[in-house]
């Protein structure tokens, strides 16, 4: 009987465990809930994030060609040589300038000088930071700048300013910093 009496006497404090163990057991229920709506959270997060990291590459593979390719242009000079009449009924080059004596006859003293509109298309195009030596297109003939190019870095230079076979040039950045085209005519 005493045991019977007392399992009843404990039955309150067992009721008592058993209250406050459901209490605990909704408190973790509710935060398993939690962590499972923290859970889809963090995957909605980590999809956003490799959606916007995917964007990010994309933008700098994009920035990168647009560099390259302003790089490139930058750096791309274009030249030219050939026949004074060639030249000019391509319209590379044109006269100005010069007077006819007494009116008639042929013009003197015309200058020669670019087009006022030169379109790369018509030259050949280098670069300007690789390409420091240029090969004429006829070996037999002597070839004068008309475009605005500084004489002082190229060489070998005849002692008419005349070029020939091939020449060098030794300050790129100077050289071309008047005009990204060349123009060498045949005398």
């Amino acid at each position: 009987l005493s045991e019977e009496f007392l399992a009843i006497a404990a039955l309150p404090d067992v009721r008592q465990r058993l209250a406050e163990q459901e209490l605990e057991l909704t408190d973790l229920r509710s935060e398993v809930a939690d962590l499972h709506q923290e859970k889809v959270r963090l995957e909605n997060d980590r999809s956003d994030l490799a959606g916007t990291n995917a964007a990010i590459a994309a933008a700098k593979a994009y920035a990168e060609k647009r560099l390259n390719e302003a790089l490139e242009a930058a750096d791309t000079v274009y030249y030219i040589a050939g026949a004074k009449r060639d030249l000019i009924e391509r319209g590379i080059l044109r006269e100005v300038g010069g007077a006819r004596r007494f009116g008639i006859g042929r013009r003197t003293g015309q200058t020669l000088v670019p087009a006022a509109s030169l379109q790369p298309a018509d030259f050949i195009p280098i670069s300007k930071s690789k390409t420091t030596e240029i090969t004429l297109p006829r070996p037999d003939r002597a070839y004068v700048v008309a475009s605005s190019q500084c004489c002082r870095y190229v060489g070998p230079i005849g002692a008419d300013s005349t070029l020939r076979v091939r020449f060098t040039i030794s300050n790129p950045a100077d050289f071309w910093s008047q005009s990204r085209f060349l123009i060498l005519v045949e005398r």
